[in-house]
């Protein structure tokens, strides 16, 4: 019994052993990885610090883009739509519009009859859905401004713009004194500036935020047929959100 006993202490005591050796194993490659995130992120700001300007990888129709090697081969305007360069905030333009104004209402909205919306509708009660999900290119701003090789990018777009690239919010790029968000491709290094312009509405005016249309009709539910999406940034944060179309926000072109 005795005997019996020791192998069993033996066995345990050997478990135990394993156990812990593959707990340490487990933090040794934690805390491994945490170091590696952690140079990476180092070397990732260094290169941040030294971005003075945005890359331009060429031009199409008078307007440089630059590729930053997203798996969609989409390529990106340097500039807003409105601007002539990248820290400059551009026109601003309510969602479906292709011309800038100086208000932003219900009431001077294009698809807005004083009751209902005319285009871009979602099945209601009272309306009646027309299956639009993104922007004809006649009411695309890009297209309309920039001629018919640009277009604005859908929300599934601009979240790869997102995910291709790591960001950084700089409160003075390149010692201009204009804030916004930096972007530097994951895939080549070629850097992205967007201006943080604010947009224009009835409550807001202006904010150092920046706001960012897609060409994507919202699909909230409750929304009715208000609300499309768009690209939001502050210094902490960025999101595709949707929200009201009449509100005025920039405009960023795409190309292929």
């Amino acid at each position: 019994m005795k005997h019996k006993h020791s192998i069993m202490t033996l066995l345990l005591a050997g478990c135990l052993s394993i156990s812990f050796i593959s707990c340490l194993d487990e933090h040794d490659d934690e805390f491994a990885a945490a170091e590696k995130e952690k140079k990476r992120i180092e070397e990732e700001n260094k290169k941040f610090e030294q971005i003075k300007e945005v890359s331009v990888s060429g031009e199409i129709g008078g307007y440089s883009y630059v590729d930053l090697g997203l798996p969609s081969g989409l390529k990106w305007a340097t500039v807003n739509v409105g601007a002539t360069k990248p820290t400059d905030f551009g026109s601003y333009f309510a969602w479906g519009e292709t011309e800038s104004k100086d208000e932003f209402l219900r009431d001077n909205y294009k698809w807005f009859d004083g009751e209902l919306y005319t285009k871009y509708i979602k099945e209601s009660a009272i309306t009646k859905s027309d299956n639009k999900t993104v922007l004809d290119p006649e009411d695309d701003a890009a297209f309309a401004n920039l001629g018919d090789k640009w277009r604005m990018p859908t929300a599934e777009e601009m979240q790869e713009l997102i995910n291709g690239c790591s960001w950084r919010f700089n409160i003075n790029f390149s010692n201009t004194g204009v804030a916004g968000l930096v972007g530097m491709s994951k895939t080549n290094n070629n850097v992205i500036f967007l201006p943080a312009g604010g947009c224009k509405s009835i409550m807001s005016g202006s904010n150092p935020s920046g706001f960012y249309w897609s060409s994507s009709f919202g699909k909230n539910e409750f929304s009715g047929s208000n609300y499309a999406y768009y690209l939001y940034f502050n210094p902490y944060n960025t999101d595709m959100i949707e929200h009201t179309r009449l509100e005025g926000r920039s405009v960023r072109a795409v190309t292929k």
